[in-house]
């Protein structure tokens, strides 16, 4: 789909791909650190028994591993990106670390080193395409609108497993 898109513009104009939350499960992964792992927040028993939980620190080292292990689906949304494309990750219940900074960071690196842009080198050229590259890459809370033309929210609340008559019980 990617590739497709990539290469085939409506118009002339450049694609935007919105993912509508839950595209990286990082709240269901379970994933161990060691102590050599470098990680500001202490492991606790927790998370050294079940896996790393949600802190900062936490979810850009999972958001690192989950873009190794699938390194083939990040080298196409990186290309797609690089093409000059779009895309917007909107945060859903399963990827709702995706709040923190240093996840979209990790995220947004994960694309840059599949890309050809290459790491920055101190030159102008390679910074500003850096930053156009960086600048079609979107984090959104729950949902995305563009007024007159489109509303895509993640919607989980609608789903009876996730629902609840009154949203504190």
């Amino acid at each position: 789909m990617c590739d497709h898109y990539r290469e085939h513009r409506e118009d002339g104009r450049p694609w935007r791909l919105v993912i509508a939350g839950d595209f990286i499960d990082l709240v269901g992964m379970s994933i161990s650190a060691t102590p050599d792992d470098r990680l500001q927040t202490p492991l606790s028993a927790d998370d050294t028994e079940h896996g790393l939980g949600s802190a900062e620190d936490y979810a850009a080292f999972k958001m690192r591993a989950v873009a190794a292990r699938h390194d083939p689906l990040f080298r196409k949304l990186a290309q797609f990106v690089e093409a000059g494309h779009s895309l917007v990750l909107i945060r859903g219940n399963h990827d709702v670390e995706l709040y923190w900074d240093a996840a979209q960071r990790a995220f947004m690196d994960a694309l840059l080193t599949r890309s050809s842009i290459g790491p920055t080198d101190g030159s102008d050229a390679v910074a500003q395409a850096r930053a156009a590259f960086e600048g079609r890459i979107e984090f959104r809370h729950w949902f995305y609108y563009v007024d007159g033309l489109l509303y895509v929210e993640h919607g989980h609340q609608y789903d009876a497993t996730c629902a609840h008559h009154h949203v504190l019980a």
